[in-house]
C-alpha cells in the first residue's frame, strides 16, 4: 500500500482541482490511498466515500 498526503485546500483552483486529482490517482492505482487535509465539510462532497481517502479536518 502507498499513502501520500495531501493539501487539499492548496494550489491554484484548490479544492476542486485538488479533489478531481485524487480521485483520478486512486482510480490509476489500486495500492494508493490519500489522507486529504483542510476543512472537511468542504472536501467530503467533492471527494465522497471511500475507504483510500481519509479527510482530516484543519482549519
Amino acid at each position: 500500500m502507498i499513502k501520500i498526503a495531501i493539501d487539499g485546500m492548496g494550489g491554484d483552483n484548490a479544492p476542486s482541482i485538488t479533489a478531481q486529482g485524487v480521485t483520478l490517482a486512486i482510480q490509476a492505482n489500486a495500492a494508493l490511498e490519500c489522507i486529504v487535509y483542510g476543512d472537511q465539510a468542504v472536501l467530503k462532497p467533492l471527494l465522497g466515500d471511500t475507504p483510500r481517502v481519509q479527510i482530516v479536518h484543519t482549519s
